[in-house]
């Protein structure tokens, strides 16, 4: 139902709002995970699954790129460094960075969603 309300910025946006959510209850697993023995943190994959997508949304020969959902998967620096312990101070710092991005991001979304509604209501509040 976004999709046909706002278009593909609102698909993203809401996209961007599940990454925010599944991200904050990710951190939220790794400290309390943090004194588990064998604890790989894990992260949230989004962002960096989107890269494709700008390119084949600017194609016109193709349906409207589907977004992809946001996954969890481990962390790879932590693996390949061999230290796949949980540092907490570095887990809470993303933490509120993460509550930051969300929060910018559900402010733009209710921004777009008022714009639309003066588009509906003719420019009349």
């Amino acid at each position: 139902m976004i999709a046909e309300l706002g278009g593909m910025t609102s698909v993203l946006l809401k996209a961007a709002l599940d990454a925010g959510a599944l991200r904050q209850m990710v951190f939220a697993q790794n400290i309390a995970a943090a004194s588990t023995p064998g604890m790989v943190p894990l992260r949230v994959s989004f962002e960096e699954r989107l890269s494709g997508l700008a390119a084949r949304a600017g194609s016109t020969d193709r349906p409207e790129p589907r977004v992809p959902p946001a996954e969890v998967v481990e962390d790879t620096l932590a693996i390949s460094s061999g230290d796949t312990r949980v540092m907490l101070d570095f887990e809470a710092a993303r933490m509120a960075q993460n509550v930051l991005h969300y929060q910018a991001l559900a402010r733009g979304f209710s921004r777009r969603m008022e714009l639309m509604g003066l588009v509906v209501n003719d420019g009349r509040r």
